[in-house]
């Protein structure tokens, strides 16, 4: 039986599986031969017929001895920052995700609502923020049309932000269609969250924005009528998390210390939070190079390879096949053109979930 066959019988057997709850989920990454084959459709080009290699780079070690997490773990808090106090932490509130009906591309009234929490961030940071807008598809219908469905849905995504005051200069689209299912297309509730477009936050050098995640603490924040030191109290316990980890071009090596210490940070997020899932995929610009694809997975086999070296299950992660996401600018700097490794973090379900951002502190308004 030749490689392709197995392939695909790997794949059927997959779809065939029931997954309706969270062990189920997690046990179904877990099985996969190789993460690239999360991809359901035989025909994209991307799917990977040889088990994968994760192996870390051997030119710079990932360490987390307990004194460099003691110094480094919260290093993003060695810079004061006011509290941003409100009684509507709400309007920090930023929704990663919005989803759409099938085989359609108009924005739904919650897709809208979503939508409005991030124009509010967007327009509260104008100077200081952009957005990158990816469209996906669930693997009904054949992958050219589902490359254009993509495009579609990313499009009604954008004009809906410009129309509400949002500078397009501000925003980069991509579409990526049916090569990046958050869940396998085997039942309508995983396809619903499939069919959707991810929006990223960015600085205007291009680089993703950290963001607090929103866990039981955090959340007792939103719309409640607490007093300023009762509120600061309780945001100085914050879990911040990079979407973001820079890399040299040309090389699976991390950009510098800093890159290093942002990984290791959510790194042992993930630790400490059993419940999170985390998406891996590659976000840059392949600038021209041939070898852009073979140098992505290389530097996303070295953050799945830190995380399988400390311990993070492998039915916690999802790993993505190499996509090119444009994130040049003739508005921005020259800091975009710098490889950049995404790290979509997800709920226990495999679903993006909200986040709270405040780009500028000194910018919020006191109360």
């Amino acid at each position: 039986m030749t490689t392709k066959n197995i392939l695909f019988l790997v794949l059927i057997g997959i779809i065939s599986m029931s997954c309706m709850s969270d062990s189920e989920i997690r046990a179904l990454y877990t099985n996969r031969s190789c993460s690239q084959k999360i991809v359901m459709n035989t025909e994209v080009s991307c799917v990977q017929s040889e088990p994968c290699q994760l192996t870390p780079c051997k030119k710079e070690k990932i360490t987390l001895e307990n004194d460099i997490l003691e110094r480094e773990i919260v290093f993003e808090k060695q810079t004061p920052v006011d509290c941003p106090y409100s009684k509507s932490l709400s309007k920090y509130i930023w929704e990663p995700a919005v989803y759409f009906d099938y085989n359609k591309h108009d924005l739904t009234s919650t897709a809208k609502k979503s939508l409005n929490n991030n124009i509010r961030i967007l327009s509260k940071f104008s100077k200081s923020s952009c957005i990158a807008i990816r469209g996906f598809t669930d693997n009904r219908g054949n992958h050219t049309y589902n490359q254009l469905l993509a495009n579609r849905r990313a499009v009604s995504t954008m004009k809906y932000l410009q129309n509400q005051g949002v500078d397009k200069n501000r925003i980069v689209i991509s579409p990526v269609g049916e090569t990046a299912p958050l869940l396998p297309n085997k039942t309508e509730a995983n396809m619903a969250i499939n069919r959707r477009v991810e929006m990223l936050l960015l600085d205007m050098s291009g680089q993703p924005v950290p963001f607090v995640i929103l866990t039981k603490e955090m959340q007792t924040l939103i719309n409640k009528d607490l007093d300023k030191l009762t509120f600061c109290s309780i945001w100085k316990s914050r879990v911040l998390w990079y979407p973001g980890i820079f890399f040299h071009v040309n090389h699976n090596r991390l950009k510098n210390q800093r890159e290093l210490r942002k990984l290791e940070s959510n790194i042992q997020i993930l630790k400490t939070h059993p419940e999170f899932m985390i998406s891996i995929r590659e976000f840059s610009s392949s600038h021209g190079h041939a070898d852009h694809t073979e140098q992505a997975l290389e530097r996303i086999q070295y953050v799945a390879a830190s995380l399988h070296q400390n311990k993070i299950h492998n039915n916690r992660i999802q790993i993505v096949p190499p996509e090119e996401t444009l994130v040049s600018q003739s508005h921005l700097t020259n800091e975009q053109t710098m490889p950049c490794v995404e790290m979509l973090l997800l709920n226990h379900l495999a679903r993006p979930f909200s986040v709270i951002v405040t780009l500028d502190d000194s910018a919020v308004e006191k109360q």
